[in-house]
């Protein structure tokens, strides 16, 4: 069956006019591709910089990890040197006091062997000693008492002058004096009177002039 088209110019629009919609679909599909294109870049760029953030976070985190632990071991070294400090410190104070302690104890040592030593030199005949005792003195230094029997006036201002010339005995006093009747034995078994004595002195070092020391131990002087 044959069709004649008797107005052309219709169908030629109806040509013109399908080839736009073609055309405009076409278009359509170019720019939706293009958009969803656009997205998934969008969408990979920020999983990207997702990742990116992800992994530069974590690494500052494991940085941050890292530097307190080396802080905390150093706090616990400080405080370990910090202990060891306090207790060298204690040990030498502790030290200290032991070797002030030793060197008084060596200071002092030989004033009661001087002190006993000049009593018995500064004691005359006709005079004995019954006591010696140390006493709480106001001043530092030793004070003592030496207690005895003096058969005569005479025996005891001789033993209280030859006190008083010592270089290591000063300040002697005469505390209390007793005259006692019969109290004494003589040399013929019979009993004579005598006279009960308190004196009290002091410890001083003497000079350096009248004091010789001599080395007692092994060595060179």
């Amino acid at each position: 069956m044959i069709e004649v088209d008797l107005a052309p110019e219709r169908s030629r629009s109806r040509t013109h006019r399908a080839r736009r919609l073609r055309a405009g679909k076409g278009m359509a599909g170019i720019r939706l591709d293009g958009w969803i294109l656009t997205c998934g870049l969008v969408v990979l760029g920020s999983l990207g910089a997702s990742a990116y953030l992800a992994i530069t976070s974590s690494r500052e985190v494991s940085a941050l990890e890292h530097l307190v632990e080396e802080a905390l071991q150093d706090s616990a070294q400080s405080a370990e040197s910090n202990r060891s400090l306090v207790q060298l410190h204690e040990r030498l104070d502790s030290i200290k006091a032991r070797i002030s302690t030793i060197e008084d104890l060596d200071a002092t040592r030989y004033r009661w062997p001087h002190i006993l030593d000049e009593v018995a030199v500064a004691l005359p005949q006709g005079a004995w000693i019954t006591r010696i005792a140390d006493v709480a003195a106001v001043m530092p230094g030793i004070r003592f008492q030496v207690e005895g029997h003096a058969l005569d006036n005479f025996a005891l201002t001789r033993f209280w002058n030859a006190l008083e010339a010592s270089f290591f005995i000063r300040d002697v006093q005469l505390i209390s004096t007793e005259y006692l009747e019969r109290d004494t034995f003589d040399g013929n078994g019979g009993l004579r009177a005598s006279y009960h004595f308190v004196l009290g002195a002091s410890y001083e070092d003497p000079p350096n002039e009248v004091v010789e020391f001599v080395r007692i131990a092994g060595g060179a002087p």
